[in-house]
Parts: C-alpha cells; structure tokens; sequence
C-alpha cells in the first residue's frame, strides 16, 4: 500500500494548491463558477502530475 501512495505523488498536490492563490489574493473566492474552473484545473494538475 505504501508503494501506491508514493506513485500518487501526494506531495505534489500541495504545490497545486498554489493555483488557488490568485483568487483568494483577488478576493473572488466566493465566486463559484470561478471556484468551480480553479479546482478542476487544481484536479487536472494533480491528475498529471
């Protein structure tokens, strides 16, 4: 099970959460429809990397 996890690359997903940062910079984070666009690209990034 650890070799799983270690193929995830957890440790990615936290350096895609900086995608997330210009909308709450921007203070549009109550927005859902960008909200919504930010995450799935956050989900993509993670799905790539």
């Amino acid at each position: 099970m650890k070799h799983y996890i270690k193929l995830l690359r957890p440790h990615q997903y936290l350096k895609n959460l900086a995608i997330f940062f210009p909308l709450f910079f921007a203070f549009k984070f109550k927005d859902m429809h960008l909200l919504g666009r930010v995450a799935m690209v956050a989900a993509c990034f993670c799905l790539v990397a």
